[in-house]
């Protein structure tokens, strides 16, 4: 489910809104990183002062900055799940 782009963010709702033909592009490394902690209770339950973009993605880059090689294999490896996964669905995809 994490390797996947979501069917429930806006950018989904504007391309099926305005039938948009482009499609997403494939989820990298520090994507999913990203988007793992934002589902993390740590983040979600944070009072709605501190959830301020400019501040939760500059955390969030600290962190990956910080993060030892073994986290970031693992998101790397779900990177090329993601990215197989995608061109299974979107098979004709030109960046």
């Amino acid at each position: 489910m994490l390797a996947v782009n979501s069917e429930t963010t806006r950018r989904h709702e504007y391309v099926l809104k305005n039938r948009i033909k482009r499609p997403p592009r494939p989820l990298n490394a520090f994507i999913l990183y990203r988007r793992d902690l934002m589902n993390s209770p740590e983040f979600k339950d944070r009072p709605t002062g501190e959830k301020k973009a400019k501040q939760v993605s500059k955390e969030i880059a600290d962190r990956w900055n910080n993060e030892n090689d073994k986290m970031k294999n693992v998101f790397y490896a779900l990177a090329r799940i993601a990215n197989k996964k995608h061109k299974q669905i979107y098979k004709n995809y030109k960046f």
